[in-house]
């Protein structure tokens, strides 16, 4: 593993931190700003209703964090810090995500259009082993297997289940290499986008988790896929520095957006990688495959 996450007696036996491996959001903060965020880019938008509907969903994921708090702090040892320590492939997930995802559901289907009410009605019908083996297929990333309505409310509840326990794991963590960092240290999940960061962290790039959220440092102009630098391009739509590109590779054909935060300070990775969709548009059509996963636009294609 690349970057892992230390003991508290493997940082007092003398590791050193320089650049921070590991950012965390915080929990308190982090969906609210994303609704206030996604009905900033609603304003004049054509994706402007479902902007606004998302708004809503993430409102009731910031209630499902409230009210249905994990209280058991996850007991790893050295070797599962070390590799994937929330490993969602893998993880014995507890009952509480499934109380999570019926309040989100009940949230969102208050002035549901008729085809969202069919989803939730169809979920809300569904008994626990259902729900987790729709849950088993998407942290696996067999996402064919599951309809996109579908799978936006599933990974909602998830979102929250798999950040919580992430704010209960130690949080420091060292970089030992840059290679096998495509996705997440922490939960084994695929980015949404990059960030170069301003502030503390200003200048450099991290990959944010469309999962637990866990955001992980890598160097800049190197593919986030296949670790190849030599054949990177930057595609935007409007300006020379626009604060959203995609860094695409032509070595393995894929892409990834990248956002510079020093060009939108307020922006949100998930929100603003949604509402900046025509450019993954005109990138497609250039022939690069996305690589990253946005949970509030499931595309099966």
């Amino acid at each position: 593993m690349s970057i892992k996450i230390l003991t508290p007696d493997q940082i007092k036996s003398g590791y050193k931190f320089q650049t921070p491996a590991l950012l965390f959001p915080n929990l308190d903060n982090l969906f609210n700003q994303r609704r206030e965020r996604f009905l900033a880019l609603a304003k004049e938008h054509p994706l402007a209703d479902y902007l606004r509907f998302l708004a809503k969903l993430v409102t009731a994921q910031q209630k499902a964090l409230h009210e249905h708090q994990i209280t058991v702090v996850p007991v790893l040892n050295n070797k599962q810090l070390a590799h994937y320590p929330l490993d969602a492939r893998t993880w014995k997930r507890d009952s509480i995500w499934i109380d999570m995802l019926k309040l989100i559901l009940n949230e969102a289907q208050i002035d549901a259009t008729p085809e969202l009410n069919a989803t939730i009605t169809t979920l809300k019908t569904m008994n626990d082993d259902e729900l987790n083996k729709i849950a088993d297929k998407l942290l696996n990333e067999d996402f064919q297997a599951i309809s996109n309505d579908k799978a936006l409310f599933i990974w909602a509840a998830l979102m929250v289940y798999f950040r919580q326990l992430a704010s209960l794991i130690p949080h420091n963590a060292v970089k030992e290499s840059g290679d096998d960092l495509s996705h997440c240290p922490v939960c084994h999940t695929a980015p949404t986008a990059s960030i170069v960061h301003i502030g503390n962290e200003q200048g450099l790039r991290y990959l944010h988790c469309a999962l637990c959220e866990t955001e992980w440092n890598v160097v800049r102009a190197k593919c986030t896929n296949c670790n190849e630098s030599g054949k990177i391009e930057y595609f935007m739509l409007d300006q020379e520095f626009a604060p959203i590109r995609t860094e695409a590779c032509d070595d393995c054909k894929s892409y990834l957006k990248i956002f510079y935060q020093e060009k939108a300070p307020h922006l949100d990775i998930l929100a603003d990688d949604l509402a900046s969709i025509f450019l993954d548009m005109e990138t497609g059509q250039k022939g690069y495959v996305k690589t990253g996963i946005n949970p509030y636009l499931f595309m099966s294609e």
